[in-house]
């Protein structure tokens, strides 16, 4: 996809004016832009763009893909995040939350009846083996006894099994298991070296296998349009205008040189005016500030917004 169609898709119908506007880049570079006279992109030009629109200014320059954002990446994926991907996964049976409100997946395990207690494993492509207790340890069904919680032994690095563990529920013998499932291949990525998800096929360094076809299309859809920067865009939008991509919410309000816009994003900054506040708290102080005129009804208001412009280097 070049520069130009990426543009055509941000400005989401917008006029090159406005568009220009909520970029805050002059009319004129972006008019080039859009029609291809302007073949070679400034950087600084392309980091206000990707800065408003809330995508990277890398991927705008080129075809590279990014990687997935921070938020959505295994070692720091949210509790919320982390419980979206195993509400998709079709192999987890349960999903259980500790006090902190962590989710652990409940698989499907089988006893083996000597050492081990198995389950098949969608992101590694394998079955995974945990201790059952000995020989000597009775076959029992369910969490209890020989199952219960163990940490994932997935060598995939965006397994979405590795940040809480997994919880083996004992449904059946291994022996009696019909259909047993092959143990598949571990997928390479060959942009980052690690190894990446069967489900999912990609990688979260945001390389995508498209040589194959993932067996869980619902989970290899959604991790997709998760590395997909038009996913988290700011779209500017006419006033009262649906964005035509997806979200959750409206989150901000653009108006420059008399040209309104109004931002969707599913995982974006909250706007005002000229300036982008990255923490809702500090947008809504702004706004009370700008309702009231009386200084001192707003004294303690006023140290808290002062304070957090501070923290957010405003």
């Amino acid at each position: 996809m070049t520069t130009k169609k990426k543009l055509e898709l941000l400005k989401n119908g917008l006029s090159t004016l406005a568009f220009a506007n909520y970029c805050d880049v002059p009319e004129s570079t972006m008019r080039g832009y859009l029609k291809g006279t302007i073949r070679n992109p400034q950087l600084n030009i392309l980091q206000k763009i990707g800065s408003a629109c809330n995508v990277p200014w890398s991927w705008l320059a080129s075809d590279t893909q990014p990687p997935m954002p921070d938020e959505w990446k295994m070692a720091s994926i949210s509790h919320e995040n982390l419980k979206t991907l195993l509400e998709l996964d079709t192999e987890v049976i349960d999903i259980e939350t500790s006090d902190e409100g962590t989710p652990f997946p409940v698989v499907k395990a089988y006893d083996d009846e000597d050492i081990h207690l198995v389950f098949y494993c969608i992101h590694c492509g394998t079955w995974h083996s945990h201790g059952r207790g000995g020989k000597m340890a009775q076959f029992e069904m369910g969490r209890k006894g020989a199952g219960g919680h163990r940490i994932a032994h997935c060598t995939v690095k965006n397994s979405p099994y590795k940040p809480s563990g997994v919880i083996l529920d004992v449904v059946g013998k291994f022996k009696d298991l019909n259909n047993k499932r092959r143990e598949q291949k571990t997928l390479f990525c060959p942009k980052c070296s690690n190894y990446y998800s069967a489900a999912f096929n990609a990688c979260e360094c945001g390389f995508v296998n498209k040589k194959r076809k993932s067996a869980h299309p619902e989970l290899e859809k959604f991790y997709h349009e998760m590395l997909n920067p038009l996913t988290w865009a700011i779209l500017p939008t006419k006033k009262g205008q649906k964005s035509s991509l997806p979200q959750q919410q409206n989150k901000s309000v653009t108006a420059k040189n008399g040209s309104i816009a109004v931002g969707n994003s599913i995982a974006g900054n909250v706007t005002q005016g000229d300036q982008q506040f990255r923490n809702p708290d500090v947008l809504t102080l702004a706004r009370l500030l700008d309702e009231f005129e009386s200084p001192a009804a707003i004294k303690v208001m006023i140290k808290k917004y002062e304070k957090l412009r501070e923290e957010m280097d405003f």
